[in-house]
């Protein structure tokens, strides 16, 4: 049985009820996946996706009412949801206030009726604590492993795969433990392709040599947050 969305209102006022309800959903999701191991679940995530998304190599219409905010499904950093509490408050308040939503991470044109392309994206404005938010908003709405691999490949992003974790959940994390991993990224053509800067139209310099997002997954492979990771000539 997949997690609930991890948020219902939360505030300061009922963070901690929240919290026990999710105790008691991560129980019952890990009891789940110990009567599913002889199978091998994990290996082959087969998610529901019966949600009214249709994702594809060249649209991925989601409709509006369907995108996730940050009031139902809050942006999680270091297995922390984001809050005044966070000790990284100050460096993603702007980006989260300006990002409400995955259609603020999208072209103008983007929207078409009732629905969202999730294809196309401003990369313009993917900045470094941007990128996180922006991300955030986009795979939350798709929420399921086998989607977010298809918005993936169709922005042209290489990875290998659904993988499993192998970090360590601390005692300060609030959330469930994350049990798998997409590990995807642009190369250094793609990557100025989409993000051009002066040195690079003029002297095809630039430093980084990869780009892209790690997604994390819950034990049931729906989605539970996201960093953004670059590679460059100096690391």
């Amino acid at each position: 049985m997949a997690i609930d969305r991890f948020v219902m209102g939360i505030g300061s006022d009922n963070k901690s009820s929240f919290l026990s309800r999710l105790v008691l959903q991560a129980v019952a999701t890990f009891a789940a996946v110990l009567a599913s191991a002889a199978s091998g679940f994990g290996q082959d995530i087969s998610p529901d996706t019966a949600a009214p998304i249709a994702c594809g190599p060249e649209q991925c219409l989601v409709p509006l009412e369907a995108l996730t905010h940050q009031d139902d499904m809050p942006f999680v950093f270091s297995n922390k949801i984001m809050d005044e509490e966070h000790p990284r408050w100050d460096q993603f308040r702007r980006p989260i206030l300006r990002h409400p939503d995955a259609r603020s991470c999208l072209l103008d044109e983007a929207v078409q009726g009732d629905v969202v392309d999730l294809l196309a994206v401003d990369w313009s404005q993917f900045g470094s604590s941007p990128s996180f938010v922006r991300f955030h908003r986009i795979f939350s709405t798709l929420d399921q492993a086998a989607l977010i691999l298809g918005w993936i490949e169709a922005v042209g992003m290489q990875h290998g795969g659904i993988v499993e974790w192998g970090g360590i959940t601390l005692a300060r994390d609030e959330l469930p433990p994350r049990s798998f991993a997409i590990y995807a990224a642009w190369s250094r053509e793609q990557y100025y392709e989409h993000r051009p800067t002066i040195l690079n139209s003029l002297f095809d310099w630039g430093a980084l040599t990869s780009w892209g997002p790690y997604v994390y997954l819950y034990s049931d492979g729906t989605f539970h947050s996201v960093s953004v990771n670059g590679r460059s000539t100096w690391n």
